[in-house]
Formats: structure tokens, sequence, C-alpha cells
């Protein structure tokens, strides 16, 4: 039986949000830091659209003290920095320091349960956790970042907030170093199973527009 799953791209209004990834069935490397695992760790929006897959739910509902990091950081909590080429700490400086990447602009809501949430996969709104069970159900989840200037690895983790985080509880509170044995990460690959660092991009690279929507459309989910 494979060990990964893989995810068919997202696509709305006819524009390819997120790329078709493979990702692993099951959250592993417990207890390594971010600063270890953010070169083969999903990006927070590959995590959440994999979060609507069944087994990947279902792992994540059998372990619900646990939690995984992502390779999406927040700088300063204004910016999202998306799979970094390198995070280093600056002795010199005493700060931490991130190279390349995608970087986004963001405006995040206070801390409390997400009401909604942005292409990137963070809250866009927040509220009590009542209105958010009359929103997601079961997938009800908190938010949490620390707002003091810095850089923060993004994790989801259903433990969080008294271990009543939510399945998809975001969290952004700790610098690249932290580690947790109850944190641990997925590994994702391009749709052909090669390492996230090895990959070209999407996986489908040199595929026209065209080509790229007739995958889509003629996507077999029965391909794991």
């Amino acid at each position: 039986m494979s060990k990964i799953i893989r995810m068919k791209p997202l696509v709305k209004e006819g524009t390819v949000e997120i790329s078709g990834f493979a990702i692993d069935k099951k959250n592993r490397n417990w207890g390594m830091p971010p600063e270890d695992v953010y070169e083969t760790a999903p990006i927070l929006p590959e995590l959440r659209h994999a979060f609507t897959n069944e087994e990947i739910r279902r792992d994540i509902f059998e372990n619900k003290t646990r939690g995984e990091w992502t390779s999406t950081f927040l700088r300063n909590t204004s910016e999202v920095i998306e799979r970094p080429e390198k995070v280093r700490f600056d002795k010199k400086k005493d700060l931490w320091v991130i190279e390349g990447g995608q970087v986004y602009r963001v405006d995040l809501p206070p801390n409390g349960w997400a009401l909604n949430y942005d292409q990137r996969g963070f809250p866009t709104a927040t509220g009590s956790k009542e209105e958010a069970e009359r929103i997601f159900g079961e997938d009800a989840s908190y938010f949490a970042v620390n707002r003091l200037d810095g850089l923060r690895p993004v994790w989801r983790d259903y433990g969080w907030y008294m271990d009543i985080g939510g399945p998809f509880c975001v969290v952004a509170t700790w610098d690249p170093s932290c580690s947790s044995r109850d944190i641990g990460s997925r590994s994702v690959y391009d749709l052909n199973g090669k390492p996230i660092n090895e990959r070209t991009e999407d996986g489908i690279q040199g595929m026209s527009t065209g080509e790229l929507m007739s995958y889509i459309q003629t996507w077999s989910p029965g391909k794991q």
C-alpha cells in the first residue's frame, strides 16, 4: 500500500491556486525542529488542501494531542514566507534570518477561533468557538500567533489551547529551533513521488495551460 497521497490541483474559477503534489499519509519526524524539516515539509496551503483528504483527516483526528510543522514562516507578523531556501541563526545579530522563498504581505486577525481562511491557509477573521462550530462543525479550530517581532515557523496543532485547539489549529509562537515530541512533519513530493527539494516546478514542468487543465479534468483519485 502506498505511503503517500496524491492531491490533485486546487482550481477555482479556472485558476490553479495550488498545484498538484503528493504528501505522506502519516505525520512523522517527531521531535525535530522546523529548522531541520522545512526543506521537505508542505507549505500551509498545501497542508490545508491535504486536510480535505479522508486518510489525512483520519490521521489528524486519531492524533488529537499532536501537530506538524510546515514550510511556511511568519516574519514580524506582517509577512508570510513560503518554502525558503535557507533558515539560519545569525549569531552576530542575535536573530533568525530567512533567505529566498515566496513572500506575501498578510494582515492577521486577533488570536481566536478561525471563521474563514485565505488562499495561503491563514484565518482572515476570528471569533468565538460557538461561531466557528456553526461554520466548520467538527473542523472548528483556534488560531494563535506571537505578536512580537521575529521569525516564527507555522504549524498545525490539534493539541494547542488546552488540548482543544481543533484539527487545523494554526500556530506561530515559537522560533525555528524549538521542538516538541508531539510535533512532527510530513514530507511532500511531486506527483511522481520525487522529494520536494529535488522536484521540478509543480512536478509537471513543461505542460502548457491547456495540457494542465486537461490533466486536472482527467485526474483519477484512484492513482494512489
